[in-house]
């Protein structure tokens, strides 16, 4: 209910802002039809022409400062109006191209011409094959998890799950190959997923190697009780990062459900459309630092030498947080993050309001309040929304007997809010165009 209550009220806030926003990105669009209709040069009964030509278009796009990707997808749409004019309207029509998702045309898988190496790529295109890698890499998760619940027994069950961890990673390491030398290199890289694995298969390789070579080394000097000159590559170390590789190789999973990949859509997405609210926690973030510093610094003494007395369970001594303060601004950071995400947050209010005063408090909580109840609510409430709206729309296209040929739009904030959106007209554009006192020189 509180996430619903603080959505309510910012989304209206929000909403003003996309239209304004809104409006701004169809102003920019109108000014330069308006710049182009002038400077093309063409006079029709000593007025200028109502159109530009599709051309004229062009060579200024190709002239333009903007993404490639944003460039190629309206050249694209140009090269198949060659010849004609546009009006203000289509003008403005020709760049929601940059709304739309472009499909890459994918290159061909390679040929195979013997009859056994073809039926052998057809097993590893299918679809099956990713689901056959994802139930080892479940597996190996299952492995990691039992051998962390078992990091207490003896060496001989580390080493039986270091070999477990080394066939799974043997697998990688041939499913890989097996990708590269089915889909041919071009087809390969074309995907980001495959790039993600092949990467991450690669580093996974280093480190077991590293893994054994440091146990062997290991081993060797404990036998013959002499000093480990690979002392900077601990085999525990290496094993925890094998450990974060592996798990990261099984968040490949969720490509495989469409819901999992609907949601992970969303959230990147959001990371791309938000940066004006992720801008606005960085500010909030850097403000409370240095409200920190400068009420905080040096108030938490660190206990001279070796000294340690009894400290109460659970408190901030206790649990030795004396690198979590407000000295430096990096410190500062970690304890806001702290409060923020951690379940730790009563361990601060209670030191600073032992050391301090009882109204320290009132910091902490005006930072969880404007974080955590505000701007996480508000993340959320956004997850959920783009969600919903990405989901319908991907329904609804989905019922389409020409969903090959439609390109899926991208769920940007505009496209959010597309439905409640004032679409502005082109004399409101005009209008607000010759209002301005650079422009006063085009009035015709």
């Amino acid at each position: 209910m509180l996430t619903a209550v603080i959505y309510n009220e910012f989304r209206g806030f929000f909403f003003n802002s996309m239209q304004a926003s809104y409006f701004r990105r169809r102003l920019g669009f109108q000014a330069a039809f308006e710049m182009l209709r002038r400077q093309s040069g063409r006079m029709v009964n000593r007025s200028y022409s109502a159109t530009v030509g599709a051309g004229v278009v062009k060579s200024v796009i190709l002239q333009a400062k903007i993404k490639r990707s944003a460039r190629s997808a309206i050249i694209r749409e140009l090269d198949g109006m060659m010849g004609s004019s546009f009006t203000a309207a289509d003008f403005q029509q020709l760049f929601d191209v940059l709304d739309k998702e472009t499909v890459r045309q994918l290159p061909p898988v390679r040929n195979v011409h013997h009859p056994k190496l073809k039926l052998l790529q057809q097993l590893i295109c299918h679809k099956g094959f990713l689901y056959i890698g994802s139930m080892v890499a479940t597996i190996n998760v299952i492995v990691i998890s039992v051998e962390i619940a078992l990091q207490d027994e003896n060496v001989a069950n580390d080493s039986k799950f270091i070999g477990l961890n080394v066939s799974c990673i043997v697998f990688y390491c041939v499913e890989q190959i097996a990708k590269i030398w089915a889909l041919g290199w071009k087809r390969y890289r074309a995907s980001r997923l495959n790039l993600f694995d092949g990467a991450l298969t690669l580093v996974l390789l280093v480190f077991i190697i590293l893994t054994m070579f440091a146990a062997t080394v290991n081993n060797w000097t404990t036998s013959h009780a002499t000093q480990n000159p690979f002392i900077f590559l601990p085999v525990y170390d290496l094993t925890r990062i094998i450990n974060m590789l592996i798990i990261f190789r099984f968040l490949r999973l969720v490509t495989l459900f469409e819901t999992m990949a609907v949601v992970t859509g969303t959230l990147v997405d959001l990371i791309r459309n938000l940066k004006a609210l992720i801008g606005s926690l960085v500010v909030i973030y850097y403000v409370f630092a240095i409200l920190g510093m400068e009420i905080f610094k040096d108030k938490i003494p660190y206990p001279p030498g070796n000294k340690r007395d009894n400290y109460t369970c659970g408190s901030y001594e206790q649990l030795d947080y004396w690198a979590n303060n407000f000295d430096d601004f990096a410190s500062s950071l970690v304890v806001l993050w702290d409060v923020m995400v951690v379940n730790n947050w009563h361990v601060f209010l209670d030191v600073y309001s032992r050391y301090t005063v009882g109204w320290s408090k009132m910091f902490f909580i005006a930072w969880y309040f404007t974080s955590v109840l505000v701007f996480m609510n508000v993340f959320t409430a956004l997850i959920l929304e783009n969600f919903i709206t990405k989901w319908d729309r991907r329904q609804t296209e989905r019922n389409e007997e020409n969903l090959d040929r439609t390109p899926a739009y991208l769920v940007s904030l505009h496209n959010m809010f597309r439905s409640d959106l004032h679409e502005p007209t082109e004399e409101e554009l005009v209008r607000e165009i010759y209002n301005h006192p650079h422009i006063h020189h085009l009035r015709v």
